[in-house]
């Protein structure tokens, strides 16, 4: 079995959290732009999202801290919903 390394941590809970704890704001922000006029706004704003998302959890993570942050932003996430 492989090892998740730091990085892949990261980029797979950035992806869980734009993709699974968005989807209102998504919602929202296609109500308002329309993905058939607005397809390339709406995907840059999820890019954009997710890279914030990556580079802040990437600044904020250590080899000791990384478990404890991540446990933390997903129980709150999962209480927001």
């Amino acid at each position: 079995m492989q090892k998740i390394t730091q990085n892949k941590l990261i980029i797979i809970v950035s992806l869980f959290l734009v993709l699974f704890d968005n989807v209102t704001f998504f919602s929202n922000l296609i109500e308002v732009y329309s993905l058939k006029d607005y397809f390339g706004f709406v995907t840059s704003v999820a890019i954009v999202y997710l890279f914030f998302t990556i580079f802040l959890f990437g600044l904020l993570s250590t080899k000791w801290t990384i478990k404890p942050i991540f446990i933390i932003v997903l129980l709150v996430s999962s209480l927001a919903n």
